[in-house]
């Protein structure tokens, strides 16, 4: 198998490229590969989350951030499934096309490949 390089960049901040990265390194770690991330972000994402020495969470304020959010957007403040998230991707679809990402604008049902419109609860 032969070696590529595959970078992930944008001059935008917290678009999501270092969890773009790392997702795609576990992936390919998955299915025996042996990837590499080199972590060029002055903010050192990638880094951070991989010190195990150190908390994510200032776990003092944990239980009172939970609590608002809840108070804010109820029990499931991080729902999952394109139904309970329509709203939000109609809005992230129609300022994509706004702004010029999209030449057209995008239905929801073209985001996700037919396979993943599944939905399970554990």
């Amino acid at each position: 198998m032969t070696s590529q390089i595959i970078t992930v960049a944008t001059m935008k901040g917290g678009s999501g490229k270092s969890t773009v990265a790392s997702c795609l390194a576990v992936y390919w770690h998955l299915r025996g590969r042996r990837p590499t991330l080199i972590d060029a972000d002055p903010q050192r994402s990638i880094m951070r989350l991989s010190d195990i020495t150190a908390s994510h969470v200032p776990l003092a304020w944990i239980k009172p951030y939970t609590d608002r959010m809840r108070s804010l957007f109820g029990e499931d403040f991080w729902p999952y499934g394109v139904e309970k998230n329509r709203t939000t991707l109609e809005a992230f679809l129609g300022f994509a096309y706004e702004q010029g990402v999209c030449h057209r604008r995008l239905p929801h049902e073209e985001l996700f490949a037919q396979q993943t419109l599944t939905s399970y609860k554990v």
